[in-house]
């Protein structure tokens, strides 16, 4: 944790967490400070819950334990997917499939409902204009025995915090996933009719042209 100075530079690290695949951060509790929920990249479905104590550390002991539903966790976001003002949780999962756990408000979820496909990464936006978040998920095999293609895959939204099936769409690219940004790349799919593509940014949704 690099806490900023405001002048573009950052104090000294401090190691608040260890282990883990991926950090997002957000209130899950309400209390208007923002907690951590830290994936693993382990065979154990879960996430941590750190609360934030509103100074820039976190309640490290004992974190709250949240099962996903599925192995191997990759990326995480807090996300609200059923309009009703408290973050919600995506996780993905490399080959298992993509877990969506809504939030209760208090630093709790819900029970995981784990959708197919999964993927190291994705993104959350809407695809299709009608105001209801969906979840784009960057597949690296074209096929269970074939890898030499990737798909972006989409789950559109229902808008109460369940998705439809997906559907696919080959990127012609390697994986699907961009490795020097870590994030998302859908910017060498090729154009095609419909609504424009997004990619996922920490604090927005990138239309790309």
């Amino acid at each position: 944790m690099l806490l900023g100075n405001g002048d573009g530079t950052f104090q000294t690290p401090k190691v608040t967490f260890t282990g883990g695949f991926w950090v997002t951060v957000g209130d899950v509790d309400g209390d208007g400070k923002p907690d951590a929920v830290i994936t693993y990249n382990s065979p154990q479905p879960d996430v941590a819950v750190y609360k934030g104590n509103g100074d820039g550390t976190f309640q490290t002991f004992p974190p709250i334990g949240v099962a996903t539903g599925a192995q191997n966790d990759r990326q995480g976001t807090l996300v609200d997917v059923n309009g009703d003002g408290k973050l919600d949780l995506v996780v993905s999962h490399l080959d298992f499939g993509t877990s969506v756990l809504l939030g209760n408000g208090d630093g709790t979820f819900q029970a995981a409902k784990v959708y197919i496909p999964g993927g190291r990464f994705f993104a959350v936006g809407d695809v299709n204009g009608d105001s209801k978040p969906d979840v784009l998920v960057a597949e690296e095999c074209f096929s269970p025995t074939v890898c030499s293609s990737g798909l972006v895959s989409v789950l559109r939204g229902n808008g109460d915090g369940t998705f439809q099936g997906a559907r696919y769409f080959g990127t012609n690219g390697s994986g699907g996933i961009s490795h020097e940004s870590r994030e998302v790349d859908l910017a060498h799919q090729k154009r095609r009719t419909g609504p424009p593509i997004a990619s996922w940014a920490p604090s927005r949704v990138r239309r790309l042209q």
